[in-house]
């Protein structure tokens, strides 16, 4: 069956031509591989684990940037329910993300393939990965041979742009503002306005009962 047309704002992603913290783009991979499945984790939960989330572009190789599309085969491996029970089988609290297989036609006629993972932003900060898969299981768990790490936190970090293990005081000084901004307005959320409302009233009636004061 043939795959839609990517709308525009999609098609701009994948002809971006450079990774951003919030585009992360993959070659041609197949899901169901270890190592592919390890990669896109990864990328799924620094994206989850940054403020607005992000996109993840499989099709397009990540060191040319050169859209080279996927074959049916490729795009066929990816399934949302599949890809769904991989997260939560290494990462919680549960991902929110959407998956979408499409083409793009470009002036040639030439008709490529790719798929779309949109990953939002957690609502509940932060993702922390659930289990460590080694690269090489007969070398051991040392952290260089670890594609994924039992209570890592990945983020996109900046410079250089990629999916990683959260380090440096930096990067968590980051981090620890986007739990504390999450975090108060889940609290604000929370608050019944009658309550908020109260409170404007008492300050606003402080404040006026001060001037009174000042005036006298």
């Amino acid at each position: 069956m043939p795959l839609s047309e990517f709308n525009d704002d999609l098609k701009q992603f994948i002809y971006l031509g450079q990774e951003r913290v919030n585009v992360e783009f993959k070659a041609n991979l197949t899901w169901g591989n270890g190592q592919t499945n390890n990669f896109i984790a990864k990328a799924m939960m620094a994206m989850s684990n940054s403020r607005d989330g992000g996109v993840i572009i499989i099709g397009v190789e990540d060191g040319t940037f050169n859209p080279v599309g996927l074959s049916q085969t490729e795009v066929n491996s990816y399934e949302y329910d599949t890809i769904g029970r991989y997260m939560n089988n290494h990462a919680q609290p549960s991902i929110d993300f959407t998956l979408e297989k499409g083409q793009v036609t470009e002036a040639d006629g030439t008709e490529k393939l790719f798929v779309v993972i949109q990953v939002q932003e957690a609502n509940a900060l932060p993702i922390v990965c659930t289990k460590t898969v080694s690269i090489n299981p007969a070398g051991g768990a040392h952290l260089g041979n670890l594609a994924l790490r039992e209570g890592a936190v990945y983020i996109r970090s900046k410079s250089p742009v990629e999916s990683r293990e959260i380090s440096g005081h930096r990067e968590w000084r980051d981090f620890v503002d986007l739990l504390l901004d999450r975090h108060q307005n889940q609290l604000v959320s929370k608050i019944p306005w009658k309550l908020l409302d109260a409170a404007t009233q008492t300050v606003a009636d402080a404040d006026h009962f001060n001037q009174q004061l000042e005036d006298l």
